[in-house]
Formats: structure tokens, C-alpha cells, sequence
């Protein structure tokens, strides 16, 4: 297919920035106090009543929230900490800063750590379990509790899904942590948080960051994430109209990454399984103008030299599927234009 360069290009991640956004920042730019503040206070307290904890406090991002989740668990320098190949390198480089020793694991059919995967990584030398709620799609906490290893929460990628019962992720584990990149569906350029119900880890938490992390957020990006927590709500809500756009429009066959998660609260990403590699997937969705990406950009047992016939699942997924565009300021058009670009998979 020829490239048609009338058209611009759709981006597959782009912020959501409006104008209530830009007034609350210039609001406290005007203040002239933009340094951690009243505002972080007031975000964390939010961000816990959104979440449905006792408290949270936040970090200058995603991975310092890891960071001080694993520091409070005073791992010893033999731990060895299971997390999944197919996530952020970030949480591998937080593991190993630490001390401990990452364990890969592989994942499901879901693109999510198991119960059955996870007991073929746990030796009595395993002193956390890292969950991932990848792309939106709830992991089974529960299950992965029967271990007796704190089980600790990412939900950077999930902020605002829901389990069946009506609870956020976040709960069933030692602690949840969240980043709000400017990739993520609540973005305050960068920053994280780590939210939790127990009040003995929460000072914890608090007297890390603030003596031995030092990873604090500023009152400038506080008064960014209160904006757009505000209006969550409808962000996530555009995310599911999308969503339903796209499964009422594409193939059958595409969406077997998704179909099993489809009545969800949130969406982060929209996946679509090829029955081709991506690489020539994704040339095909450039040449109508999309941008496309793979489910993550690497699988991390490959940077340790690992076989990739100890991961099947990860492997299958990473060659395999594809992850379109799908956030809040994606117009109807545009994901017109996403559908009739994805025409190729059709048999």
C-alpha cells in the first residue's frame, strides 16, 4: 500500500490537555509556589477517595513509587522478586536497584501474570510478587496471595478499573503504586503515587520519600492531576465509546486479545491479534495514516540472555498483536480512520 500523505498521521498515545487543564496550571504558576505543597496534599487525599484507599502519597514517578514499595519491604540482598517479562524496563531497573534479583515470569493468554506461571518462579528465596493490571485487564490478585509473598500492585496502567464487585484494582495486594506519565490515562507529565489502607505503611512510605528516595511531586504537576482527576470520570467514559467503536467494527478474529475483557470499566490500550508478524502490520496501518505499536517495546528476559521457549505466552503476544490508538481526544473520525486502515485483517 502506498503511503497516502494527504492525510496526517494519527498518533497511537497523545495526552488529553484542555483548556481547565491549562487554567489550573497558570492558576498556580501565578501563586509563585510550585515547589511540593498544599497541592500534592490535596491530590494525594483525591487520588485515595478516587481509589477507594486511606490514603496515598505521591512520587516523582511510576518507578519511585516501585522504589519505595520494595524499600518498605526490606528485602534481603538474596531476595528474588517475580515480576513479568513483558513490562516496563523500568520495574526491572528498580528490582535489581534495590538488590533483589528479578525472576521473569511469563504470562497468560491475557498478556497477565497467573497463578500457574507464577509457581513455576517461586523458591523460598521470593520476597515479592510485581502484578500488572496490563493495558486495563484486571490480573487475579487472589490467587496470586495463596503464595504468601506480599503481592504488589501495578496499576500504571490501570487507574480507575473496576472488579466485578465494584472495587478498584489496588486492594488486594501490599500496595498499589500508579505512574502519570504523559503516556498514561491521567498524565501529570511524570509522576507516580503509591496508595494503601495501612497506616503504618503509609508513614513508611512517606518517611522514604522524603529522607531517602526524594522523589517528591511539585505543586505545579498537583495542580495538573487534580484537573484531570476531576474530569476522570468522562475521560474513561470517551475511552469505552471508542472501545465499542472499534469491536463493533473490526474483525472477529482481530479481537481475540480483548473479547474475554470487553465489559470493563476502563480501557488503556485496544489489542488486536494478527494473524501476521507486526512488523508488516504495522506498515500496512502507516500507510493509512496510523500509528500502531506493539503491546510493549521489548520482552525483558531477552536483555538477560534468556530462551524464549521458557515464555510462550509473552512471545506469542509480543510477535503477534497490536496496539491502536485509544484515548480520550481521539475524535470519531480518527477512529473511523482506524477501522477502515485495520481493512487488511478481514479474510
Amino acid at each position: 500500500m502506498v503511503p497516502d500523505v494527504s492525510l496526517a498521521m494519527i498518533p497511537h498515545s497523545q495526552p488529553f490537555i484542555d483548556p481547565t487543564d491549562a487554567s489550573a496550571i497558570e492558576s498556580r504558576l501565578q501563586t509563585g509556589m510550585i515547589a511540593a505543597g498544599p497541592l500534592c496534599d490535596e491530590f494525594a487525599a483525591e487520588l485515595a477517595i478516587y481509589t477507594g484507599h486511606a490514603g496515598a502519597i505521591l512520587t516523582s514517578s511510576g518507578t519511585a513509587a516501585l522504589e519505595l514499595c520494595l524499600k518498605t519491604l526490606a528485602l534481603s540482598d538474596a531476595a528474588e522478586v517475580i515480576l513479568p517479562t513483558c513490562v516496563c524496563d523500568s520495574v526491572l531497573r528498580t528490582v535489581t536497584a534495590v538488590g533483589a534479583s528479578p525472576v521473569f515470569c511469563d504470562v497468560g493468554q491475557d498478556w497477565n501474570i497467573t497463578a500457574t506461571e507464577v509457581a513455576r518462579c517461586v523458591t523460598p528465596r521470593t520476597g515479592a510478587i510485581i502484578v500488572v493490571h496490563t493495558f486495563g485487564i484486571a490480573a487475579d490478585v487472589a490467587q496470586l496471595q495463596e503464595f504468601g509473598v506480599p503481592v504488589i500492585e501495578d496499576c500504571c496502567q490501570s487507574l480507575g478499573l473496576r472488579l466485578p464487585n465494584g472495587e478498584h484494582v489496588g486492594h488486594q495486594g501490599y500496595a498499589s503504586f500508579f505512574s502519570f506519565h504523559a503516556t498514561k490515562s491521567l498524565t501529570t507529565g511524570e509522576g507516580g503515587a503509591v496508595a494503601t489502607s495501612d497506616p503504618q505503611l503509609l508513614s513508611n512510605l512517606k518517611r522514604l520519600r522524603d529522607a531517602d528516595v526524594h522523589a517528591p511531586l511539585s505543586d505545579l504537576q498537583a495542580a495538573l492531576g487534580l484537573s484531570q482527576l476531576a474530569r476522570y470520570p468522562a475521560m474513561l467514559e470517551r475511552c469505552r465509546q471508542i472501545a465499542a467503536t472499534y469491536l463493533a467494527a473490526l474483525p472477529d478474529h482481530a479481537l481475540t486479545g480483548v473479547r474475554a475483557a470487553t465489559d470493563r470499566s476502563m480501557w488503556f490500550r485496544f489489542l488486536l491479534t494478527l494473524t501476521d508478524e507486526f512488523d508488516a502490520a504495522q506498515r500496512q496501518f502507516a500507510a493509512a495514516g496510523v500509528a500502531v505499536r506493539r503491546g510493549v517495546d521489548a520482552l525483558l528476559h531477552r536483555d538477560c540472555q534468556l530462551s524464549d521457549s521458557q515464555f510462550p505466552n509473552a512471545v506469542r503476544c509480543y510477535r503477534t498483536t497490536s496496539s491502536i490508538p485509544l484515548y480520550p481526544s481521539l475524535s470519531d473520525s480518527d477512529a473511523d480512520r482506524t477501522c477502515a486502515a485495520a481493512a487488511f485483517l478481514r479474510p
